[in-house]
């Protein structure tokens, strides 16, 4: 799930297909038809007017935004490795930017995926993610990395890179980190930088909010994680997510949030003050008024637990309730529109707004 640059728009994947919907109207506007089988990684350019998928067959595809029209696709002529992480479109959408594995970073011509360069990176890295700056003409590479046969975690490593990358040297940051994952503030000023405490404290897990001018760490705090935390952070850097496990933890400014969403996600918007969340249901919300939700995701949580063990076995909700809100919530789309409702637009954000939900 990811947000247009704009924020206009809200691309989403769910066990139905993937979709794009109008944010400010709560219309769903398309549904990507089969141009890659089983994709796994999307990217919007810079200037928000396509959307990039890949699969784990290293096939591309490109979609004009928003007609979703497909406008090439291809793969990358890289041999038998494959491609780890997430990419991102370079200037001008010529160029895919893009990690292969064993640390290898490549760029790629978007037309037809020949290798126009590649450079030798941390070889430890496994996956991670990719991040063209065009205000600042750099690439910030973050590696993650996997644990040994030891069972020692590899170090990761984050790098910055001017481009033309032909012509520049890719400068490694002094600092390593275990397990590392980040996310992008939406004003593309902050960095956002999960990992563990260390190599020996597998669930011991450390959010720090850094700067992209310096990278010097201006708060850091304990926190949950998970094999896909899927980092977010707010477009003012005054909020954070990471999913971890049974749970979605949620800092805004001094409160933390614990959302009862099972293999979701949360993103937040890159201008606005809203969020995205993703799992047993779906909506889009003023990030203020997320607490409010707490209850009828739990209620969900709920169901789902009472679906899995029997109503025979329920302990927390009257069968019959669990019957009803099961038929409520059996639907795993994304998004509603708050108009529809008679709610409150998102687009009146100073306004008082009530949650707006999936069903």
């Amino acid at each position: 799930m990811l947000f247009s640059p704009s924020g206009d728009y809200l691309f989403v994947k769910t066990n139905s297909g993937c979709f794009l919907w109008d944010v400010l109207r709560g219309v769903k506007l398309l549904r990507f038809e089969g141009a890659v089988q089983n994709p796994w990684e999307f990217a919007f350019s810079p200037d928000g007017s396509e959307l990039l998928m890949r699969n784990e067959q290293s096939e591309f595809a490109r979609f004009a935004i928003p007609s979703g029209e497909l406008l090439v696709k291809f793969k990358a002529q890289y041999g038998m490795a494959r491609l780890d992480g997430s990419g991102c479109f370079g200037p001008d959408r010529r160029t895919v930017l893009q990690l292969a594995h064993g640390g290898m970073f490549l760029l790629l011509d978007a037309n037809d995926g020949k290798i126009l360069h590649q450079r030798q990176l941390e070889k430890t890295g496994v996956a991670g993610e990719v991040y063209w700056l065009p205000d600042r003409g750099e690439v910030i590479v973050a590696q993650s990395s996997h644990v040994n046969r030891l069972n020692v975690a590899a170090p990761c490593a984050l790098w910055r890179w001017r481009w033309p990358l032909t012509e520049h040297d890719p400068q490694r940051l002094p600092r390593e980190w275990v397990g590392l994952n980040t996310g992008m503030s939406g004003d593309r000023c902050k960095l956002l930088l999960h990992h563990r405490r260390d190599a020996h404290h597998e669930d011991e897990f450390i959010i720090d909010v850094a700067t992209l001018d310096t990278l010097m760490v201006e708060r850091s705090f304990a926190c949950g994680g998970s094999a896909l935390p899927f980092p977010s952070l707010s477009h003012d850097g005054a909020a954070w997510a990471v999913s971890a496990g049974d749970t979605i933890q949620v800092g805004i400014s001094d409160e933390r949030l614990e959302l009862p969403v099972r293999a979701g996600q949360v993103q937040f918007h890159p201008t606005r003050d809203l969020v995205a969340v993703t799992g047993e249901m779906g909506f889009v919300m003023l990030r203020a008024q997320l607490a409010a939700m707490i209850p009828l995701l739990q209620k969900c949580d709920d169901e789902r637990e009472l679906t899995q063990r029997g109503y025979a076995r329920a302990t927390r909700l009257p069968g019959n309730q669990a019957i009803a809100y099961h038929r409520l919530c059996a639907a795993r789309s994304v998004f509603v529109s708050i108009r529809t409702l008679g709610w409150t637009p998102i687009s009146s954000v100073g306004a008082r707004c009530r949650s707006i939900r999936i069903g």
